[in-house]
């Protein structure tokens, strides 16, 4: 997996005068949405150990009894405890949450400033399973007619039906490349869970969700395929639970015009304009930056 396709995301929280927790109390912090779930860091102080557990929450997936996420942790107060890094599985069949640390309060308040603990973890998703809703396996070997190959895994489907949804393909197999007369094709640089989701979605057998939307945008320009890019975008712009910041983000990424005016258009303070400045690159045309400061300029008037 390449570093720009990784799913990786920053959650904090400051937990107030943590000397305070009572036994069997529980405090969260807030739930952020991440890649589509949502994630929320909890402390307690838990007897008989007397230690105080922080831990990450995932939401899980409801009625999917194969769904799982594994991820990799790694944190400021990891590295203080002599560890680089946990690697940690959420799962239908366990609990939702984990156990990141677990500090007797003596240790832990050395990590306090004025009595408050500022936990800060950054968590990469390494794996997500989940029930597929078609498969594209061997057993769809006689109505396939190519077979492509995405980080080792096999994926049976039509020229034809590919071709007529996604201009890649078309030129693909029927244009002038070697590829056009091959019984397997590998194709790089993306990921078999994102393929996957992809043919769901042109298939007909899934709808765009915040998990999957990223990637499906992603090998929506990478093959150009028109039916997945405007399903992306509707979802984007009617259904998306996602921050504007990252709603900008994707519509400067991949030029979803609609999408970036409706997010300008609904910010209603200066700090929700400068929320989404870390989207906005030197790259990015002039106009966007004439937009973000017209707005800023409004709030003045």
């Amino acid at each position: 997996m390449s570093e720009a396709n990784e799913k990786r995301f920053v959650i904090k929280h400051v937990f107030k005068n943590i000397s305070r927790i009572e036994s069997g109390q529980i405090v969260y912090g807030s739930t952020k949405e991440h890649f589509g779930y949502n994630w929320t860091l909890s402390m307690s102080w838990e007897r008989p150990s007397t230690m105080n557990y922080i831990k990450l929450m995932c939401e899980k997936v409801p009625n999917d009894s194969t769904w799982s996420i594994e991820t990799t942790i790694n944190s400021e107060m990891l590295s203080k405890m002599g560890k680089e890094s946990e690697i940690h599985k959420f799962s239908a069949k366990s609990t939702p949450e984990v156990i990141m640390v677990g500090m007797y309060y003596e240790h832990l308040r050395h990590l306090t400033v004025n009595g408050d603990l500022e936990v800060e973890i950054n968590v990469k998703i390494n794996e997500v399973q989940k029930e597929k809703l078609r498969n594209f396996d061997e057993a769809m070997k006689e109505f396939s007619d190519v077979v492509l190959i995405v980080e080792d895994e096999k994926f049976y489907v039509s020229k034809l039906f590919l071709a007529s949804h996604c201009t890649y393909f078309n030129s693909l197999f029927f244009g002038n490349f070697g590829e056009a007369d091959k019984s397997e094709v590998e194709i790089k640089e993306i990921q078999a869970e994102d393929f996957q989701n992809f043919l769901e979605l042109i298939n007909g057998e899934s709808f765009v969700d915040d998990y999957t939307v990223n990637g499906l945008l992603q090998l929506a320009d990478f093959f150009d395929s028109k039916t997945a890019f405007r399903r992306c975008e509707e979802f984007l712009m009617n259904s998306s639970k996602k921050s504007v910041r990252e709603k900008v983000g994707l519509a400067i990424k991949y030029n979803i015009d609609k999408l970036k005016e409706k997010c300008i258009s609904s910010m209603k303070t200066v700090d929700e304009v400068h929320s989404v400045l870390p989207e906005v690159s030197s790259h990015v045309a002039d106009s966007v930056w004439k937009e973000l400061l017209m707005k800023t300029l409004s709030f003045s008037k």
